[in-house]
């Protein structure tokens, strides 16, 4: 078992990976949700069933490269509701696994491109990251990590339909692919509405900053597939491919325009993000999202030449509600997490 210590420098580090060059596309994530064929789907499953599943799935891990240094495994009762919360705010679990029971499993490896989690809508759901546009080679981690399993396990599977999941939406593949796009010049230009409405028709569904259930926040977005069965992993990639190619193409066509015919009220808008964030005493975490927005397309379009992605990383993070608590030290009320976020916004800029 991990250490309270090893959890703490994997939920309290910024990855610099998401800190590159990714103007638009931010990140990949490919999720195969997969099932014992002996046990029930975890929402019939006895408190002895779930504790049978966490043991079946630590054996598996035991003997194949999961089982080594690279990765950590941490049991549900390991974790407190806040390092669940960190893990969420990093976009590593879901918001029905944060909130879920302590017989629940999760292994992430040390440079968090895989994670899986035990005992959520499934009994295990592979997860692998990876900054930008790369649906085939998360893909590729994805279908590793599914191979080693398989070696130790019996997943329920069907010859005729293909996977079998909790929710008929992911039976067949039971392949998940989202991709994390910022896309303010879009909603500036009012175009966004349209847009979505029409990924509804190519079987593709739009989400909040946490997933399913979460609202927007700061332009950000996950674009995923809606439905698996029917479809080949190739078939699900190539068309979420396509569109985001297509909604980048708009997202930069919008850019231009704005700083084209735009210019003047452009560089207003993210020159008082600038302002707001170097001198607010205050900030709500939907006022450091929309102004962290504004500010990463300052960069993005050369207006912002003080500032680097890797800033903006670390703020984007960092600035959530429980990583400023982890850092306190104590539980905060809300007005106290604010000005304390803008503390932090302010120091991050200073260079601190």
């Amino acid at each position: 078992m991990a250490s309270n210590k090893k959890f703490a420098e994997i939920a309290t580090k910024w990855n610099e990976a998401e800190a590159v060059n990714h103007d638009i596309v931010l990140s990949t994530r490919v999720r195969l949700a997969r099932n014992l064929a002996a046990l029930p789907f975890p929402h019939g499953m006895t408190l002895a069933e779930r504790q049978e599943l966490i043991d079946a799935v630590g054996r598996a891990m035991k003997d194949t490269p999961l089982g080594q240094s690279g990765y950590c495994f941490f049991r549900g009762e390991e974790l407190t509701e806040l390092e669940k919360a960190l893990l969420l705010e990093k976009h590593l679990i879901s918001p029905q696994f944060a909130g879920g029971m302590k017989e629940q499993g999760i292994l992430i490896s040390a440079d968090e491109s895989i994670v899986v989690m035990i005992g959520e809508e499934d009994h295990v759901r592979i997860q692998s990251f990876l900054p930008g546009l790369q649906l085939s080679a998360a893909l590729a981690g994805a279908n590793q990590v599914d191979d080693w399993l398989e070696q130790g396990l019996d997943w329920a599977f069907d010859d005729k339909i293909g996977y079998l999941t909790a929710c008929p939406s992911n039976v067949g593949t039971g392949l998940r692919a989202s991709v994390m796009v910022h896309l303010p010049a879009l909603a500036m230009t009012g175009r966004l509405e349209q847009l979505f409405a029409a990924m509804g028709k190519l079987g593709l569904t739009v989400r909040g900053i946490y997933g399913e259930g979460s609202e927007s926040m700061g332009a950000l977005y996950q674009i995923s597939n809606q439905v698996t069965l029917g479809y080949s992993e190739e078939e699900i990639l190539a068309r979420l491919e396509t569109v985001i190619n297509q909604i980048s193409a708009e997202e930069q066509k919008a850019r231009d325009w704005l700083k084209e015919q735009q210019t003047v009220k452009l560089h207003d808008m993210i020159w008082r993000a600038y302002g707001t964030a170097s001198f607010a005493r205050t900030l709500s975490l939907r006022e450091m999202m929309d102004c962290l927005s504004r500010l990463r397309l300052g960069v993005d379009l050369g207006i912002l030449e003080r500032m680097n992605k890797s800033q903006l990383n670390k703020m984007l993070i960092g600035g959530q509600d429980h990583f400023l608590m982890k850092e306190d030290g104590r539980e905060l009320a809300a007005g106290d997490i604010d000005i304390l976020r803008a503390s932090f916004i302010r120091g991050v800029l200073d260079g601190k």
